[in-house]
């Protein structure tokens, strides 16, 4: 039996976040769309988690992370302010774990100027004013082995899935 096991840690509210970029399963569901994927942990194990196809096409996989990204930060604002109300603020920024340096600098507004990234929907950069200007959220490089919401955007080996399982299940820090 596996049960989601929730624990006094004073640990902060994190946030992992990925993409799959054009996917191509080799089904008739292919659409070229990204998979956005999430997992939000407190208290020791997940609280909340997301997995489905962007509603648009990216360009790239920097554009893909960006969008998944955009999607967890919301997310993480709504959690923040939640946990705000039952008594728990968060003083720090909440980490948004991302594997994809890309995505990274185009959130911490390295290239915000840049030709390749002019395209974005500029409701996307709501993410960036939150990082730069707000300082609720903040990036955190996790390396792609370490990525928990990797099982939430493609198909992983049963050992992988297991791991990342047992991670938000809270039965084993990841």
């Amino acid at each position: 039996h596996d049960a989601i096991t929730y624990r006094r840690t004073g640990k902060p509210l994190i946030v992992y976040v990925d993409s799959d970029y054009l996917p191509n399963y080799g089904t008739r569901f292919d659409n070229r769309r990204s998979t956005t994927g999430w997992v939000a942990f407190h208290a020791g194990a997940a609280v909340r988690w997301c997995s489905r196809r962007q509603s648009g096409v990216a360009n790239s996989t920097c554009e893909a992370e960006y969008y998944a990204a955009h999607d967890a930060a919301c997310a993480a604002l709504r959690m923040r302010a939640l946990l705000a109300d039952l008594g728990l603020p968060q003083s720090a920024p909440t980490p948004l774990l991302e594997d994809n340096q890309a995505c990274i600098k185009l959130g911490t507004n390295v290239f915000s100027n840049s030709r390749k990234s002019a395209h974005i929907d500029a409701r996307y950069h709501r993410l960036r004013h939150e990082i730069v200007n707000r300082r609720t959220l903040r990036f955190v490089y996790v390396p792609t082995a370490d990525q928990a919401a990797d099982a939430l955007t493609k198909p992983l080996p049963a050992p992988a899935v297991r791991r990342f399982q047992l991670a938000m299940s809270g039965a084993v820090p990841l």
